[in-house]
């Protein structure tokens, strides 16, 4: 017999038989068997919030002591564009033209720069 899925509602429904339904974030259980209740949501950040500094642990010893540069690189870049750091990316052609891109909390801003003038037009 196949072992249940841990992300399926480990709840029986009322002929006995499992749910199945998608467990809520951080719980055992669907919605419809308590998951979206205000204690079970409580006791559900209280455990994603106790993993966070493990994972931040985990983090850090991925980049530091990764099996290979790419694994290093792989988290330390993951990490950055979690922390809305982007790279700024320099476009050569005829005219020269700069293209940053800026994660905000708002959408991310493009901006182009033309000798000077942003968007084609003199800001004087």
């Amino acid at each position: 017999m196949k072992a249940p899925d841990p992300m399926r509602c480990k709840a029986n429904n009322r002929n006995g038989v499992r749910c199945y339904g998608w467990s809520m974030h951080g719980q055992s259980v669907c919605r419809m068997h308590g998951g979206s209740s205000p204690q079970a949501l409580k006791k559900a950040e209280d455990r994603l919030r106790a993993l966070e500094h493990p994972a931040i642990s985990a983090m850090e010893q991925l980049i530091e002591r990764g099996e290979s540069e790419a694994i290093r690189f792989a988290v330390a870049r993951w990490v950055l564009e979690v922390l809305g750091h982007k790279a700024t990316v320099q476009v050569s052609t005829e005219q020269e033209v700069v293209i940053t891109i800026r994660h905000e909390e708002q959408p991310i801003i493009v901006e182009q720069v033309y000798h000077g003038a942003i968007d084609g037009r003199s800001h004087d």
